[in-house]
């Protein structure tokens, strides 16, 4: 069991160019960083079609609301698309609150996010 600021982050490739990126524990000012070092990754190596699998979330905090803010802008800035999916009514409450229904498409789980995300965007090469 996770204790303090713990946080894990993992990637997987999912269908349709998509990277589920799922946070575990705690995504605070204490571990924002993990995070951000995993989305400078992602962007570095052309990914910017994500999904946050944020089911295992234990805790948020401005920091981390900020994080997932910031890759929203970056992604999109790279043409790419950027999901939540998040089943826990507590944080779903949160997120409403702080505007993510504008920012973010939501689904309770991963398998909803992969059929309704978006087809990913061609780009003019050759």
């Amino acid at each position: 069991m996770m204790t303090g600021s713990q946080l894990q982050v993992t990637t997987t490739d999912l269908p349709k160019e998509i990277v589920l990126v799922e946070v575990k524990g705690e995504l605070d000012l204490a571990s924002s960083s993990k995070l951000n070092e995993t989305l400078t990754r992602l962007r570095e190596e052309g990914k910017s079609r994500l999904i946050f699998g944020l089911n295992d979330l234990m805790f948020i905090d401005s920091t981390g609301i900020k994080a997932l803010t910031d890759a929203n802008r970056s992604m999109k800035d790279l043409g790419g698309e950027v999901g939540i999916v998040c089943a826990k009514p507590y944080f779903k409450r949160i997120f409403g609150m702080v505007g993510f229904s504008q920012l973010f498409a939501m689904w309770e789980n991963v398998e909803e996010a992969c059929a309704a995300f978006p087809p990913a965007k061609k780009t003019a090469a050759g």
